[in-house]
């Protein structure tokens, strides 16, 4: 993959704050506030690894 295309699946932008979570051996990134920076990344596993990490609903 170039490094266009991977501009093109991402949503990423200069100077964004992002997080990375671990999902099946490989970093996943969101942005602050817990979404996929690029949504190819989405899965059944990481939906699970980003409840996790978000805690306990009140």
């Amino acid at each position: 993959m170039t490094r266009s295309s991977q501009l093109l699946d991402s949503n990423a932008y200069p100077g964004m704050q992002t997080r990375r979570l671990w999902v099946n051996g490989r970093v996943v990134k969101t942005d602050s506030e817990g979404y996929l920076v690029n949504p190819a990344n989405w899965s059944a596993a990481f939906a699970s690894v980003q409840a996790e990490s978000e805690g306990p609903c009140s």
